[in-house]
């Protein structure tokens, strides 16, 4: 399942820590999987980085949210990566709230706003608009990727569209080379003319053309359909290659 945002993880992380124990950063990690339910896919998803899991990820921006707003805090002369509830964590406990959410924190705690770049509690004017966040930096270059990367391919659809079938032909052919189909000694060749029987390209795995891969392209806008599949498995068949895409 995808994992919730990051403020999702910031009560049952204050709670964990509601006994007043310090407790290692590793140790919370653990006890929030756990209590969470979350499954070893859930735990071994990693950011579009590889560098860091997104569980690792949400609860370090839980973390630092906390710090900042003055719940939490690392006990002093402690070791690297401890941390323990504050008198104001406690308070927040005591009041019984459902959740702890980015416009509770903005709303309430002076540190957090600074953190965000707002200033003060009750600032007449703060410099930026007062809205919650649910992502963290790491969300936002991954949605801005994704975003990035789908207009890329919807323009590159409508550009191959507009060519004739002959690009298109060329393209399918040098992706299914730079794929590996040809093997390391390979070639493509484009075959689409009148008279091609239905192959438009042929991958030769060896130099000696005895390993071959029959292609065909369509600029297709839904399913292929049985009637162009058997016509192009007899167009194979004629040619007995040992492979058809």
């Amino acid at each position: 399942m995808a994992l919730p945002p990051w403020h999702a993880f910031a009560l049952p992380l204050l709670r964990s820590l509601a006994d007043g124990s310090p407790r290692k950063a590793a140790s919370l990690r653990d006890a929030l999987a756990a209590q969470l339910a979350l499954t070893p896919e859930d735990l071994a998803q990693r950011l579009p980085s590889g560098i860091q899991t997104t569980l690792d990820n949400r609860l370090g921006w839980a973390r630092t949210a906390l710090s900042k707003s003055g719940l939490i805090e690392r006990p002093s002369g402690g070791a690297a990566g401890v941390w323990q509830i504050t008198a104001a964590g406690r308070s927040l406990i005591d009041e019984a709230v459902s959740e702890i959410t980015p416009s509770l924190l903005l709303a309430r705690y002076t540190g957090y706003r600074e953190f965000r770049g707002i200033g003060s509690v009750g600032a007449s004017a703060p410099p930026v608009p007062l809205q919650p966040d649910d992502s963290t930096p790491e969300d936002l270059i991954q949605r801005g990727y994704l975003e990035m990367r789908a207009s890329v391919a919807q323009e590159l659809v409508a550009r191959i569209r507009a060519e004739e079938p002959y690009v298109l032909e060329r393209l399918v052919v040098q992706l299914l080379t730079r794929l590996g189909y040809g093997g390391t000694h390979g070639e493509g060749i484009v075959l689409g003319k009148s008279g091609d029987e239905g192959v438009d390209g042929v991958i030769r795995g060896d130099k000696f053309g005895l390993d071959e891969v029959y292609v065909q392209a369509k600029r297709w806008g839904g399913s292929v359909g049985r009637p162009e599949v058997q016509q192009f498995t007899g167009a194979c068949m004629a040619r007995r290659p040992r492979r058809g895409s």
